[in-house]
């Protein structure tokens, strides 16, 4: 099953569907095949963890995430 890049980014819900029905979908960008969507083993789901969840929880300046956003969204220079 070939899957362009824009199919993907507007039919990903189909296209993961496919992949529980056994299909390994091949993404083309521009004709040429770039890539291959494969699904996790069994022993792959089970080890799989959210390694980037709570990563910076640790972080003194993110303790105050709305005041660590609002400092990010700062114009960097004034006029």
């Amino acid at each position: 099953m070939a899957v362009s890049v824009k199919d993907l980014r507007y039919r990903t819900g189909q296209v993961l569907k496919s992949l529980s029905r056994g299909a390994k979908p091949v993404i083309t960008y521009r004709g040429y095949a770039v890539a291959r969507i494969i699904p996790l083993t069994l022993s792959e789901r089970k080890s799989f963890s959210d390694i980037g969840f709570g990563m910076w929880k640790d972080r003194p300046d993110l303790k105050d995430v709305s005041k660590w956003l609002d400092e990010q969204r700062k114009p960097r220079f004034e006029r």
